[in-house]
């Protein structure tokens, strides 16, 4: 491949943004005044990343919110300056990074338009073409003469991009802009830039959420990961990879909810409070003796296990590794942390821990909206090159403040890595808010005792839920995530104190609006025996559509569909909207294909010939 082939070549390109601990640290370095070694610290938004594309190239850019897609192509466009590595584009860029872009909002539609021309050098009779063009193509004719902060943004939308392509660029980059058109302008924008890439020869990098949009766009795919290339290849195989990280990611997120709600149905007498901050783990490293490190330990791994088999891993030194919003981050903006900023250390790219001056040093970890795991927090795991002659131990913050693991295991000489392993047992941890391990055997979970003092009103002295998990009856596994008309099960541990003679189990779905989508009863005629009941209440056909979806139980001593009393039905114990689930139908329209999908049949009853007189019609035909 030749030089003049290439359009856009990125080369081992970071990009580091430096967070000032106070205000004033900002405006000293500005009039290049001293400043503190604690100052600041490095948050690396992107490190390393590498890609070519020719000419008449597509490629399509993945990734959450926050993974760096945005900064790299502001670093394309010019907008943002390289920390390292290179950018080389060749030709004339169109960006479409935000809505109206350019675009003037007291103006009218052809007014910004025209001016959107003149910048780019097109004026008279080439511009009158190019503007029919453009409200050809955006459909807006009927609003072109409206001021355009009267548009909504799916009008916004469409005169962007029409306006942003009337002339044909070397490269055109699209971030998230369509997102907010219609399925049907969706489509004719995949067929406007398939043509400038095959007819045309221009070169399109396109960033979306919308993985189908990525595949009718793109030919070729790079999934962006907390700052780093983490997959490239053909848009189809990026794609599942993506869409099968974004499922587990989902699953995580309905385990976590469930798990909330189930705490704050055991909750007594306690504050509100944020759930998810209760369940933090915050671990750190420090020397054994608690003062400051004398040499510099390279770290480069710490994971977090837990019991079904999921590991949490932060990276020092890698991009975003001390990004709080990840689940997993270094604790590294305050003036007390060992960390250093990210450095070649055994012959990679990490973080050590090391003396920067000062007292009560430490280097903290924060695993963070750990809701989902609670109590099955297994063991943390450090990959490290810690030097012999210093002793390094790991620590957990608990109720009664730090409690220490372990000291980590010297390494062998200063290029070698070892991995030592700790255990986390329910006192390591026992500040976290009280949650039982969902997959630990019905006895043990029946073992949870009930705190002395007044009940809250989910439960009775009659019946208490021990536990509701959401089952897939195929594999016989927990699952939040389904698929549409996958068989789902919901396992129900009850604990009766009496035996009940006759009593009924009711489910209740509602949507994310809070809406009643479905009521399921069943009857206990026998009741159920004192002691500990495991209920399994199976959907044998579910017809549920995409969307998320919350389930509340309730087990009742009576139970009537026309009850009219003055208050609801009585109930031994009922668990509000504990369980979160989510169905999945792998649908990427805009559409909305509602809740339910209703059983239907067509009948057609066909014209009686002209010649028949007696009136008589003909049987109705099944259709569907």
């Amino acid at each position: 491949m030749s030089n003049s082939d290439i359009a856009i070549a990125v080369n081992d390109v970071s990009r580091v943004f430096r967070r000032y601990r106070r205000p004033r640290y900002r405006v000293m370095e500005a009039f290049g005044l001293p400043l503190p070694k604690d100052a600041y610290d490095e948050f690396w938004a992107l490190r390393g990343i590498s890609l070519e594309l020719r000419r008449g190239d597509s490629l399509g850019l993945i990734g959450q919110n926050g993974a760096g897609k945005s900064t790299l192509l502001n670093i394309i466009c010019g907008r943002l300056q390289a920390s390292s590595g290179t950018v080389a584009v060749r030709g004339t860029i169109q960006a479409l990074m935000d809505l109206g872009t350019g675009f003037y909002p007291e103006f009218t539609g052809r007014e910004n338009i025209l001016s959107a021309l003149a910048y780019q050098g097109v004026t008279g009779r080439a511009a009158n073409d190019r503007f029919d063009d453009i409200v050809d193509f955006s459909e807006l004719a009927d609003f072109i003469d409206q001021p355009i902060k009267t548009y909504s943004s799916g009008m916004y939308a469409r005169l962007a991009f029409s306006t942003a392509t009337a002339i044909v660029p070397d490269v055109l980059i699209i971030d998230e802009v369509l997102g907010a058109g219609d399925a049907y302008f969706s489509a004719k924008c995949a067929e406007r830039m398939r043509r400038l890439t095959q007819e045309s020869g221009a070169t399109v990098l396109f960033v979306s959420h919308d993985i189908g949009a990525v595949q009718r766009m793109c030919e070729r795919a790079i999934w962006i990961d907390r700052g780093h290339i983490r997959m490239a290849g053909g848009t189809l195989d990026i794609s599942k990879s993506y869409y099968a990280d974004v499922t587990a990611r989902e699953e995580a997120r309905l385990r976590a909810q469930t798990t909330v709600a189930v705490a704050r149905m055991r909750r007594r007498d306690g504050p509100d409070r944020d759930e998810a901050a209760t369940l933090q783990f915050l671990f750190r490293l420090v020397t054994e003796s608690g003062e400051a490190p004398c040499q510099s330990h390279p770290i480069r791994r710490i994971t977090l296990v837990t019991s079904d088999g999921r590991r949490l891993d932060v990276l020092p030194g890698a991009p975003m590794d001390n990004d709080q919003s990840q689940s997993a981050y270094l604790v590294t903006d305050m003036a007390y942390v060992l960390w250093s900023r990210p450095k070649n250390a055994a012959g990679e790219i990490v973080r050590c821990i090391e003396n920067t001056g000062g007292k009560d040093l430490q280097a903290p970890i924060c695993f963070q909206d750990l809701t989902g795991v609670g109590c099955a927090a297994q063991s943390i795991e450090i990959e490290h090159s810690v030097q012999a002659g210093e002793a390094i131990a790991i620590e957990i913050y608990g109720a009664d403040g730090y409690r220490r693991l372990g000291l980590l295991t010297p390494a062998a000489d200063p290029l070698a890595w070892g991995t030592d392993s700790f255990p986390i047992d329910a006192e390591s941890h026992r500040s976290a808010a009280p949650v039982i391990d969902q997959d630990a055997p019905a006895e043990a979970r029946a073992s949870h005792p009930v705190p002395d003092g007044p009940r809250d009103r989910w439960e009775t002295d009659e019946a208490r839920f021990v536990d509701i998990s959401a089952y897939n009856r195929a594999t016989n596994t927990r699952q939040h995530i389904f698929g549409f008309g996958e068989l789902m099960a919901f396992r129900v541990t009850v604990e009766l104190s009496v035996t009940v003679p006759v009593c009924w189990l009711v489910c209740l779905i509602f949507d994310g609006l809070g809406n009643r989508v479905s009521l399921l009863v069943h009857e206990f005629p026998d009741g159920l025996d004192r002691g500990l009941n495991e209920i399994w209440f199976h959907i044998d056909r579910p017809t549920l559509r995409q969307g998320e979806y919350v389930v509340s139980f309730e087990l009742l001593p009576i139970f009537d569909y026309n009850w009219s009393g003055p208050q609801r039905i009585p109930y031994l114990c009922h668990w509000d909207r504990c369980l979160y689930l989510k169905i999945d139908e792998d649908y990427h329209g805009t559409i909305s294909l509602g809740l339910v999908a209703l059983p239907s049949t067509v009948t057609v009853n066909r014209p009686v010939a002209a010649d028949r007189q007696d009136g008589m019609q003909p049987a109705a035909e099944a259709a569907g």
